[in-house]
């Protein structure tokens, strides 16, 4: 039953999510947490259910099934939360509303919190989300909401990417001496069907 799920298109998405336990917690109890209309529409995009052009297309051959903004692909639903150039500004703010959120998380468990400043490196100025820090130690943490890819494990190797590209010497140098500790690097990486990849808990 699972195999055959797996190897739909709409949810070979969700190949994975069982190494991400707490990427469930919500389906049990997110009627606590937003109206039903909302936990319904999250629920559809979780498992690819949302209709596009491409989902309605089936058994129709000759129904559009290219984007209606017009950039000329197929119009699935990773396609929209992910790759259209047309919705790339929509990327951005849902980036920066996840970020937002963990922002406010971290800042209430009162963690010292910079948001994207600019470190210059031998390889060019990177801006990684966030530094925080508290008496213990420090961390620098990015975010990234990615496709969702199921080949291998994906995530993981997203995750793994973006933590190698700030973990070089220069941040390393300029974190301790803000902060007074040696960093950490890690992520929130999440794909848009809100699985997470398993990372330390701060």
């Amino acid at each position: 039953m699972r195999n055959a799920l797996y190897a739909t298109a709409d949810d070979r998405g969700l190949s994975g999510t069982d190494r991400s336990p707490p990427t469930h917690d919500w389906v049990g109890d997110g009627t606590l947490l937003m109206r039903g209309s909302t936990y319904v529409n999250a629920l559809k995009t979780r498992l690819g259910l949302v209709n596009t052009r491409l989902r309605s297309s089936r058994g129709r051959p000759n129904a559009p099934v290219n984007c209606d903004l017009g950039c000329g692909r197929p119009e699935s639903l990773g396609h929209i939360l992910q790759s259209c150039p047309k919705l790339a500004p929509e990327r951005s703010r849902r980036h920066d509303r996840v970020l937002d959120l963990l922002q406010q998380q971290l800042g209430r468990k009162n963690w010292q919190v910079l948001r994207e400043p600019h470190i210059r490196t031998q390889a060019g100025v990177r801006v990684p989300d966030l530094v925080i820090w508290d008496r213990q130690g420090s961390t620098v943490l990015d975010v990234q909401v990615v496709a969702d890819n199921s080949v291998g494990d994906f995530l993981t190797r997203a995750h793994d990417l973006k933590r190698s590209y700030y973990d070089v010497g220069d941040i390393n140098a300029w974190v301790r001496e803000k902060t007074g500790h040696p960093p950490m690097f890690t992520t929130l990486t999440i794909n848009w069907r809100g699985t997470m990849a398993s990372q330390p808990q701060l």
